[in-house]
């Protein structure tokens, strides 16, 4: 990386280069020395966070067929409601993204689990695909943070030398 920034001229245009991920001397740090010295607390539970959401978006794809039975709905309704959820994380994922920038990133990712944890139980308990469709946008706001919020906080809070390993753990 730093042989193709260096032969394009344009080191000024480059941000530091030791400030991103995964570049310096060396073989990277091993991943037990990095939680060890940074903490374990913070990757986990953003992994534990991901995982569930993640479990939920693969257990309504296999409950699928049991949904439209639920809803009497047939193939357009169901991917109606699942789309509009799906779409949420995109709608819901800038502005979350752009309040954990400006705030507490912890409190923002906590606060979008929180609704998550609300919301899908409750779509439990609907007998309204609309309404299930609703508190899946809802509960869109689990998996918004996932890919801004939780980011950010690992290049916060682990240093650069260690960041690739983080984030891929």
């Amino acid at each position: 990386l730093q042989a193709a920034v260096s032969s394009s001229h344009a080191e000024e245009a480059v941000a530091d280069l030791k400030l991103m991920p995964g570049v310096g001397e060396g073989k990277p740090p091993p991943i037990l020395g990095i939680l060890r010295k940074y903490g374990f607390a913070p990757v986990t539970l953003l992994t534990l966070g991901a995982f569930v959401v993640a479990m939920l978006d693969s257990g309504l794809g296999v409950l699928a067929p049991d949904v439209q039975r639920t809803f009497h709905v047939g193939d357009a309704g169901l991917a109606a409601a699942f789309f509009a959820a799906s779409a949420a994380q995109i709608a819901i994922g800038l502005p979350v993204a752009l309040a954990s920038d400006r705030g507490s990133r912890v409190k923002g990712a906590a606060f979008c689990l929180f609704v998550f944890a609300v919301a899908v139980p409750l779509q439990g308990l609907v007998t309204s695909i609309w309404l299930f469709a609703l508190l899946g946008i809802i509960g869109a706001f689990g998996k918004a943070p996932n890919q801004t919020t939780h980011l950010s906080y690992i290049a916060d809070h682990y240093p650069p030398e260690a960041r690739a390993r983080v984030a891929a753990y």
